[in-house]
């Protein structure tokens, strides 16, 4: 595995070639890396870089994280590809709905068109004064035309069609890329909502971060027994088993803090659970200051009142 990137070592910019690979005598993984200049591309070293490290071990240093979707670009490549692949098209629907709307706002700005015998003139020349826009607001007549000296042309501005249009632009790129058709919104107007509702509404999203999760999985745990590995080895303590760690993933959307609180209010109405947890959980008291507010002493903690 090799892999190529710009880095700042001592304030100089740098490229950095590093080679991960393992070593054919040994079975180590070795970690190697190469430091070039960046105008000329030559070879420097560094102190703060260690040129060659042999990790102790033989798990790969190295993990490809890609998301679970199939590359139909390359069928032996091992790179993913991305969560916005299959929504490409909707990405150009959207860019072209907000252009929309700026050309929209654009050109229905008002404008004033001033007739040329409303214009003073050069005495000596009769030449109109004034450009024939000013700011691309007021306009000079090229000719005269009968009617008011003065006209306005101040069009409908159909923003509301064109909010409309990027709003459904971005439900379907939502929908295409996995996350739902709630996801992205221009129109604001619903306001929060809960974690309940959250969930509720983006069921495609949490079906889609569950197959990441699934795909990804591997690789972080590949990742983490390496690092763990390498970390006994190069302290002395080359393990002969590395053991397998379990990637636990957080299923919440969001905190839903008043839900909680409603609910720990109920338990403790209840008698679920003793009322010092409240304020000890959700205003920073510890556990003695709690007892002494709600006054559920306990036995053998100093009075504190």
């Amino acid at each position: 595995m090799a892999t190529l990137a710009r880095v700042s070592v001592g304030g100089r910019p740098l490229d950095r070639l590093q080679v991960h690979a393992p070593d054919p005598d040994t079975g180590h993984y070795r970690v190697r890396t190469r430091l070039f200049t960046v105008d000329g591309h030559r070879e420097v070293a560094s102190d703060e870089v260690a040129a060659d490290v042999d990790t102790g071990q033989p798990l790969p240093t190295y993990a490809i994280v890609r998301p679970s979707r199939s590359n139909p670009y390359s069928a032996y490549s091992q790179a993913g590809v991305s969560c916005f692949d299959s929504a490409l098209d909707a990405v150009r629907v959207v860019d072209e709905s907000y252009n929309q709307l700026y050309w929209q706002v654009r050109v229905s700005l008002p404008r004033v068109f001033v007739d040329e015998a409303a214009l003073a003139r050069d005495p000596e020349t009769g030449t109109p004064l004034g450009r024939a826009t000013v700011d691309h607001v007021i306009f000079r007549a090229v000719r005269s035309v009968e009617g008011a000296p003065v006209s306005v042309y101040n069009p409908d501005t159909h923003v509301g069609d064109m909010v409309a249009s990027l709003d459904c632009a971005l439900s379907t790129l939502g929908l295409k890329a996995g996350f739902g058709q709630d996801y992205f919104s221009f129109d604001r107007a619903s306001g929060l909502k809960t974690a309940t509702e959250v969930v509720s509404d983006n069921a495609a999203l949490m079906r889609n971060v569950r197959r990441h999760e699934n795909a990804i999985e591997a690789a972080l745990t590949s990742v983490v027994r390496a690092a763990y590995a390498t970390e006994e080895a190069l302290n002395g303590r080359p393990l002969a088993e590395v053991p397998h760690p379990s990637v636990t993933w957080d299923d919440s959307v969001v905190t839903d803090t008043e839900a909680e609180r409603a609910t720990m209010k109920d338990d403790i109405a209840r008698g679920l659970c003793p009322a010092w947890l409240y304020p000890a959980r959700y205003y920073g008291m510890d556990e003695a200051e709690a007892r002494a507010f709600t006054g559920d002493a306990a036995a053998g903690l100093p009075d504190l009142g």
